[in-house]
């Protein structure tokens, strides 16, 4: 450092890191002031609901998969002009939307839930959304709200005609949480759009391809498949016609009668009239003939089934679903497998309008309906194969005390076999099981056995003997009962 340099004040990076350093020397000893923590303001339940929906960090203004209204029309067609697809839509959609839908919870909330589900129609609206589902990919549902922002109306709107909200430039119009802002609805007859808020909207599909598409139709990847087999059937069914009823052909003319303009005139003159009801009275110089088939066609059945094959599996149902013949041709072994399938099929089609609805819907209805707890939506069993093995499985549990049936699970019992429920008092009842005037002991002591096991200490109490000798009471009985059993174990 030369003379020059000395006395000038220290700069840059080094100045710095001095200043830090004497900073730190002088407090060093002194007790550091902890930092307050912030605030937190009560959240309201609006804000709770919404917890989880933070902003996005990607764009998210372009869709994967456009929306493609041929391909919703096309799909519409062959539902209406395939009885294939007909007949599977709607069985689907009758497997998937169960005859019984039913809520679980506290009694006043499960019945507050299922009064609000009926007065909007909650099941007839899930039917006409899933058909929409399988047919256009997606289903599009308006919620109706009072004054006091109660859903009190749920209006199914034509899939087609709605899409996402997007700016001139043809991109998903986003809000500051980079999440579309809501749908636009373009009437088919050219009218106005029709803004439709996301909150005022429910959307259901059941298959997207990335985050931004509506939803796939199934009917998409058996539109081929559908198309051969109606014109196979078409062909097939004019084959039929041509080569079942005999076809006969006109040779006119003979080396005595050759042919003229005039000999023509004259056999369409003969030949115009004729009718199978007539007797065939032909002159000489007209020789009739019949056509015979020149292959066979029945073999056009095996490409039938196997195109029906393709319908069935675009569907994820068994080909004997939808169709008895495809049935015929399956081993049993075959078809128990595939039932069982398209259960687990179905129970993940139910899971998934449940996952959604509970996304969309069901939080803000109970907010609206002062729910305290959260009964959950379920969709009851619809095929009763699958009933009774259930039914099977809890009456194994209960009998073997792995479940003990108390009122709420008996209620749930009930539900699923569409019999009255019990109040809370009725399932806390502890008279005999043969007198209901007599308190049971042993219900006092535990309310939770399972009937079997309830049953084993009623073998030697029946009511009858009650009434014979008036000094023995149950818990004499049943004390008696329990020694006979040590005994036994002893021994």
């Amino acid at each position: 450092m030369s003379d020059e340099d000395e006395g000038t004040p220290i700069k840059g990076k080094f100045a710095d890191s001095l200043k830090k350093i004497a900073t730190a020397v002088k407090n060093v000893g002194r007790k550091s002031v902890p930092t307050p923590a912030p605030t937190r303001e009560p959240m309201s339940l609006e804000q709770l609901i919404a917890v989880g929906r933070t902003k996005r960090r990607t764009t998210g203004d372009t869709e994967r998969l456009k929306k493609a209204k041929d391909v919703q029309k096309r799909n519409e067609i062959l539902y209406r002009l395939d009885p294939l697809i007909f007949s599977g839509v709607n069985r689907l959609r009758r497997s998937i939307v169960s005859p019984r839908l039913f809520f679980t919870g506290e009694e006043k909330d499960r019945e507050a839930m299922e009064a609000w589900a009926k007065a909007v129609g909650l099941k007839r609206v899930l039917k006409n959304a899933t058909q929409d589902i399988i047919i256009y990919g997606y289903s599009i549902i308006e919620k109706v709200k009072n004054v006091e922002g109660l859903v009190t109306k749920l209006v199914i709107v034509d899939p087609k005609t709605v899409d996402w909200a997007k700016d001139s430039s043809g991109k998903i119009r986003l809000d500051k949480n980079q999440n579309p802002i809501g749908f636009e609805q373009e009437p088919e007859d050219g009218a106005q759009k029709i803004f439709l808020p996301r909150e005022d909207i429910i959307l259901l599909n059941f298959f997207t391809l990335g985050p931004e598409c509506l939803g796939i139709s199934p009917l998409e990847t058996a539109f081929k498949a559908s198309w051969i087999r109606l014109n196979l059937e078409e062909a097939y069914g004019e084959a039929i016609y041509r080569h079942g009823y005999p076809l006969y052909y006109f040779k006119v003319g003979d080396p005595e009668h050759p042919i003229t303009p005039e000999l023509i005139r004259d056999a369409k003159k003969i030949l115009r009239d004729f009718d199978t009801a007539q007797e065939l009275i032909l002159p000489n110089w007209i020789e009739p003939g019949r056509l015979d088939p020149k292959a066979e066609i029945r073999s056009v059945i095996e490409l039938w089934v196997f195109l029906a094959g393709e319908v069935a599996r675009a569907l994820d149902s068994p080909l004997g679903y939808i169709t008895p013949y495809g049935g015929a041709r399956e081993g049993k072994g075959e078809v128990e497998y595939a039932n069982l399938d398209l259960e687990k099929a179905i129970r993940q089609y139910q899971q998934d309008i449940k996952d959604q609805l509970e996304d969309q819907l069901l939080p803000e209805v109970r907010l609206r309906k002062n729910v305290k707890t959260v009964p959950e939506l379920h969709f009851a069993e619809s095929s009763p194969e699958t009933q009774w093995m259930r039914m099977r499985m809890i009456s194994m549990l209960s009998s073997r005390g792995s479940l003990h049936i108390d009122v709420k699970t008996e209620n749930f019992i009930r539900k699923e076999l569409d019999l009255p429920m019990l109040s809370e008092s009725e399932g806390k009842d502890l008279s005999c099981v043969f007198n209901s005037t007599k308190a049971c002991p042993v219900k006092e002591k535990n309310n939770s056995l399972s009937m079997e096991q309830l049953s084993g200490f009623c073998k030697s109490c029946p009511f009858k003997e009650l009434e014979k000798e008036e000094d023995k009471t149950c818990q004499n009985l049943t004390q008696k009962s329990s020694s006979e059993k040590e005994k036994v174990k002893s021994k």
